[in-house]
């Protein structure tokens, strides 16, 4: 009766061993891959076949938004105070060249314009590191009128090696000529033109002063 119990536990403990020593060999399949893992050869072709994704341009990379940077800010400003002067050398502390502005839009500015305030800016990065498409967008007071006219200013601007931010006016190449006249004509910058105009148009019929004065330089608020 003893003999036989014996080899009853004996094939017992032999079945536990064996049970044990296959969870033994699963453990580690299981803590690597989950109760729900694939073959790996599957897994692999899997991975092979996701198509690589194109990098994400950084949003509002190239579209404008009110500008937050105070040396840009204040450039533009100290530009149309020394731009309504009869003083190239005080202009050139902001630009680079003067050659190459509009001289009869200046004269007619400097000639008519009190003053020129309430300026915001709104800018873009650049084609080339630190440099930036800013439109300026301000209101003009003319002598004898009392009723104010929107200003729009288009600078292309760079920092230089002292890190300080100039405009430059100069002439540049065709690849960034035409990246800055894309951005210009881009529909952010046409609903800040078409503001202005709206402004323009709505001041004019107010005051008919104005209006007289606008129609015989329209050239000039051509925006």
């Amino acid at each position: 009766m003893e003999r036989i119990r014996g080899k009853k536990i004996t094939s017992y403990s032999i079945t536990i061993f064996m049970l044990l020593l296959l969870a033994a060999a699963l453990f580690p399949y299981q803590l690597l891959y989950g109760q729900d893992a694939e073959p790996k050869s599957v897994r692999l072709k899997q991975i092979t076949q996701e198509p690589q994704q194109e990098p994400k341009i950084q949003e509002n990379a190239n579209s404008f938004r009110e500008c937050s940077v105070i040396g840009i800010n204040k450039l533009i400003r100290n530009y149309y105070d020394a731009y309504l002067m009869d003083d190239d050398t005080e202009l050139m502390k902001y630009i680079d060249t003067v050659g190459d502005m509009n001289e009869s839009l200046r004269d007619f500015h400097r000639a008519f314009i009190e003053q020129i305030m309430g300026i915001r800016c709104y800018y873009a990065e650049g084609y080339v590191e630190d440099s930036y498409i800013v439109i300026s967008y301000g209101y003009a007071k003319y002598y004898n009128y009392e009723t104010t006219v929107p200003v729009i200013g288009k600078f292309y601007v760079r920092m230089n090696s002292g890190g300080s931010y100039y405009i430059c006016n100069s002439v540049v190449s065709s690849e960034r000529s035409a990246y800055n006249e894309i951005l210009f004509q881009s529909r952010q910058a046409q609903e800040i033109y078409e503001m202005a105009q709206y402004q323009l148009d709505t001041a004019c019929e107010v005051d008919t002063a104005l209006n007289e004065f606008v129609t015989q330089f329209h050239e000039f608020f051509v925006y």
